[in-house]
């Protein structure tokens, strides 16, 4: 069922694309317009609302003239109530990992399934808890220059960490790289509606 659906994925994120294709999703690439900075991270009552509003608008950004189901997702981190976005620069992702190093963090990453006839959509989000170990600078520095974290919430992909970086994590790993994948099949498996849209 799920390789006759007509989705469009609407991330540049090689690592969603690379999870749906796990999956054995069926689905073509586009890209949203809208642009992350404008949302205020303060504003909102929780994170959970943030990415999910950030979903839902880099979804209605996407300029498409088909019948199809756009997929967009966003992925936050957050400690203690601070957000974490993707560092512009080596000196930010150094201040990142430096503060979230000894720490336990959430990874949170939400959904929007968009019908792109009707305007009907669904929202959902996902949290994980990710660990680290006590980092030296070094070992900080040393992730910096190996691996790219300037497309990474946080400054980092647990995908590419080193063995010594991560403590333990909690909830699913796909949703900490980007896409809560099981949250996303649960939808889709309950909710015909999502197929019956078109």
């Amino acid at each position: 069922m799920l390789k006759k659906t007509p989705l469009l994925l609407a991330s540049a994120s090689p690592r969603r694309k690379e999870i749906l294709e796990k999956f054995s999703y069926s689905f073509d690439i586009c890209s949203h317009s809208f642009d992350e900075d404008t949302l205020n991270f303060k504003l909102f009552k929780t994170p959970q609302r943030f990415v999910k509003e950030l979903a839902k608008q880099k979804a209605l950004s996407v300029k498409n003239t088909r019948k199809t189901i756009i997929l967009a997702a966003d992925t936050i981190v957050v400690l203690k109530n601070k957000l974490f976005g993707k560092p512009l620069d080596s000196q930010m992702a150094f201040n990142y990992l430096s503060q979230l190093q000894g720490t336990t963090h959430s990874v949170i990453s939400a959904f929007c399934l968009l019908n792109t006839s009707n305007g009907s959509m669904i929202l959902r989000s996902e949290t994980s808890k990710v660990t680290f170990n006590c980092l030296t600078k070094d070992q900080i520095n040393s992730y910096i220059n190996n691996f790219n974290p300037y497309d990474k919430a946080g400054g980092y992909g647990i995908q590419d960490c080193p063995d010594n970086f991560i403590n333990n994590y909690t909830g699913s790993l796909f949703n900490i790289m980007g896409l809560p994948i099981y949250l996303l099949n649960r939808v889709i498996k309950d909710s015909h509606q999502v197929w019956h849209w078109l």
